[in-house]
């Protein structure tokens, strides 16, 4: 039985760093905001990508993201980050780490702004991207950056951005993608449910 060659069908992703934790228009900083400038650059439809500097583990981590205005997802960032900077030091039960678990696994936003306070204790670096590309055709559909308005097309190029980002010495943040993440969250609800003696 002759099989039909496997198609390769290449698009090439271009990222692009439009601030960095060391640029004056870090809008995360503590006091940050988001200047025109940059929300000039940022508004609209966009995919994204936060890129965490290696720590001990010596990979980058990253996380991409896409969204209908960016702009808000941005301020949405920003919130999340200013409420765990107000928070104080707290001691974790299994029941408040758990409810902290849940948060940060059910909130792209919590788990990021987690992650930039995170790289601002420890002095890493920060970098926040974003995807340009060529339009292309899929099955006679025409793919371009200017159809990012559309959710299944936007969806459909994070996807691809997800795979491409995805390699080895990558941390991808994207759920779904760490086996041992959803192990742990599995563990912390069956401790949490356990009867613990009086």
């Amino acid at each position: 039985m002759n099989l039909a060659p496997v198609r390769s069908i290449l698009v090439p992703l271009t990222w692009t760093t439009i601030t960095h934790s060391d640029d004056q228009a870090w809008c995360f900083r503590v006091g940050g905001g988001i200047s025109k400038d940059l929300l000039r650059i940022i508004s609209g439809p966009r995919i994204y990508r936060f890129c965490f500097a290696p720590e001990d583990t010596g990979f980058p981590w990253i996380y991409v993201g896409q969204s209908e205005r960016f702009e808000r997802r941005c301020a949405d960032y920003l919130r999340a980050l200013s409420r765990q900077r107000k928070q104080p030091q707290m001691e974790f039960t299994i029941d408040t780490l758990g409810e902290a678990w849940k948060e940060m696994e059910g909130n792209s936003c919590v788990r990021i702004a987690a992650r930039i306070q995170n790289a601002e204790r420890a002095g890493t670096g920060v970098e926040l991207q974003l995807l340009s590309f060529e339009e292309f055709y899929f099955n006679g559909v025409l793919i371009s950056p200017d159809s990012l308005g559309s959710p299944f097309l936007r969806c459909l190029v994070e996807n691809l951005a997800i795979l491409d980002t995805d390699r080895p010495g990558v941390h991808l943040m994207n759920q779904g993608r760490r086996l041992e993440v959803k192990v742990f969250g599995a563990l912390l609800e069956r401790e949490r449910a356990t009867p613990r003696a009086t």
